[in-house]
């Protein structure tokens, strides 16, 4: 066209390239919003076993005086397609006397090309969980930040590089940290590991 023949071809080709850069960027932009959810609502007995096995993200859990166990969770990552996300699973076992959640994501599925590339860190997966408040609770967890309103029932935490509290202990608690800080309230004095 005519605006075309009236431009050089170092202009041409820096409008090219910024076209370009624009189109990376914004590319770059959406494969950092990558995000995905999961929810489950089970039904369970009231002094339920609830555990939850998780690597890296935000746990947030309360109790209710009802007889569910409530799963929200938020999947996403900065630097994983919508389709990397898929392959981590959020697996739920569930009896109505126990329910147990875990979170898989098998970076061997990438093979040695993912290992050695640094694409096999896993994505973040945020909690939002609701528990009878008879319940017990069983948390492991690797990296992971956690607000933990007790249920009535036997505490255990086991965390790595997570930090984060525990109110409203009633019944034994225990708890395992490695380069951790984990702020405990205790309203009821029981065993205490």
């Amino acid at each position: 066209s005519e605006w075309a023949s009236n431009i050089s071809n170092e202009e041409y080709t820096m409008i090219k390239n910024t076209a370009l850069l624009i189109l990376v960027f914004t590319t770059a932009t959406f494969v950092s919003a990558a995000e995905r959810t999961f929810e489950k609502v089970l039904q369970v007995d009231s002094d339920v076993r609830f555990a939850l096995d998780s690597h890296k993200g935000k746990i947030k859990i309360r109790t209710s005086a009802g007889d569910t166990v409530d799963i929200k969770a938020r999947i996403y990552s900065d630097e994983h397609s919508a389709e990397e996300l898929d392959k981590l699973k959020i697996v739920v076992g569930h009896a109505s006397g126990t329910v147990s959640v875990d979170v898989d994501y098998d970076a061997w599925r990438e093979g040695f090309g993912g290992l050695l590339s640094g694409r096999n860190n896993m994505p973040y997966v945020d909690f939002d969980i609701l528990i009878p408040d008879g319940a017990s609770l069983d948390v492991e967890t690797h990296k992971s930040d956690f607000d933990i309103h007790a249920p009535a029932g036997e505490v255990e935490l086991e965390t790595h590089k997570g930090n984060g509290s525990i109110v409203g202990v009633r019944s034994d608690i225990e708890i395992e940290t490695h380069k951790g800080n984990v702020d405990v309230e205790v309203l009821e004095m029981g065993d205490i590991k």
